[in-house]
């Protein structure tokens, strides 16, 4: 899945967020080092998600897949179902 990171200078500071996943923000003195900072941001947000889907009350959940998102064509994406692991 590809996203899309956003810099910008602001004062002495790099300030980078994931475009598609709101929350996933940091900063750092250097782009270099922002982009370290964002990676690490993306993730302990994608962890924080999985710990808080594990722990949901799964009581209306119909079903639950491993996917990838990919683009058909630029600006549309779709959602594709991954084999079940062994």
């Amino acid at each position: 899945m590809d996203l899309t990171a956003v810099y910008e200078q602001d004062g002495e500071w790099v300030m980078g967020y994931i475009v598609e996943i709101p929350g996933v923000n940091t900063q750092g003195r250097t782009l270099d080092e922002c982009r370290d900072n964002l990676q690490d941001a993306l993730t302990e947000f994608i962890a924080a998600r999985r710990e808080q889907a594990a722990a949901a009350d799964r009581t209306y959940r119909i079903a639950e897949e491993r996917t990838r998102l990919q683009h058909r064509r630029p600006g549309l994406p779709y959602l594709r179902r991954l084999p079940a692991s062994s």
